[in-house]
């Protein structure tokens, strides 16, 4: 999909299954389970999508999914991880190898963010700067009880001592056309982008609306470490993208990945769906 001079394309992981209470937190199940069919085990599925973007300049990817090869079978089995798709794949039926990757720009350092970005402690992408916040990196390295589960060090701790992490502060211009957006609130350092070109934006929805589902304010995941922060920064980033037509990408809808948002004329928001 062309955005000015940019191409933005989706890539993916394949999908992961998700405790349905973790995916729509307060939300009661027989309100969620109106759009969302769980598994015999309350799971849901959860898509692992990652935004490439080809400027002229550089090539980037938003957030590499959970990846595949260090998970041991207990694991693979507790999220139903179904690789049948999987990142390098994807990227390759896109016409892109990992050495083509200049930039991986992480929203955060959680499990099903970060996990495709070292195999064995070797990096995936040997060549790019992987884009972290400075907070985000420190809460990683020394998590709190409540979130040392969200992490696994093995998955990023590479990056550091290959020389490959560059920490951020707050909104940050990370190449032209590409700005990282401070978005704490599902965690700390949670970051997410926006890209730009000609005029056209696209916001990089990340956790910031977890699915369509999660457009409604009150819709919230339980690993929001701050949920009402999580509320106020969608509710603006929505009523901005309508007023000013953006593109929106979908991290973890199984099937939807690039879309509009409008008015839906009775004080909230409807997605509208982009064809590639």
């Amino acid at each position: 999909m062309k955005l000015g001079q940019l191409d933005v394309l989706a890539a993916s992981d394949g999908l992961a299954w998700f405790d349905g209470g973790g995916i729509f937190g307060v939300v009661p199940k027989p309100l969620w389970s109106r759009y969302v069919q769980a598994d015999e085990k309350n799971r849901v599925a959860v898509g692992l999508n990652s935004l490439l973007i080809r400027t002229p300049s550089c090539t980037a990817i938003v957030d590499t999914g959970m990846g595949w090869e260090d998970w041991p079978p207990k694991k693979r089995k507790i999220y139903n991880l179904d690789n049948t798709v999987n990142l390098i794949d994807s990227l390759k039926k896109l016409g892109i190898e990992p050495g083509d990757i200049d930039l991986v720009l992480l929203t955060h350092l959680h499990i099903d963010h970060v996990g495709g970005c070292l195999i064995d402690g070797k990096p995936v992408f040997s060549k790019a700067r992987h884009i972290v916040q400075k907070q985000e990196w420190h809460d990683a390295t020394h998590p709190h009880p409540v979130r040392k589960g969200a992490y696994l060090p093995h998955q990023f701790m590479g990056l550091k001592e290959h020389g490959l992490l560059e920490l951020i502060e707050g909104d940050t211009e990370i190449a032209s056309g590409i700005r990282a957006v401070a978005a704490g609130g599902h965690t700390r350092g949670y970051q997410t982008f926006m890209v730009e070109s000609e005029g056209k934006k696209l916001f990089f929805l990340g956790e910031t609306v977890g699915s369509p589902v999660h457009i409604k304010p009150h819709y919230l995941m339980a690993y929001d470490l701050y949920p009402v922060d999580v509320a106020e920064f969608k509710v603006d980033i929505i009523q901005r993208g309508i007023r000013e037509n953006w593109l929106f990408f979908f991290e973890h809808d199984p099937q939807l990945t690039f879309a509009r948002f409008e008015d839906d004329g009775d004080g909230g928001a409807k997605v509208v769906p982009c064809a590639l």
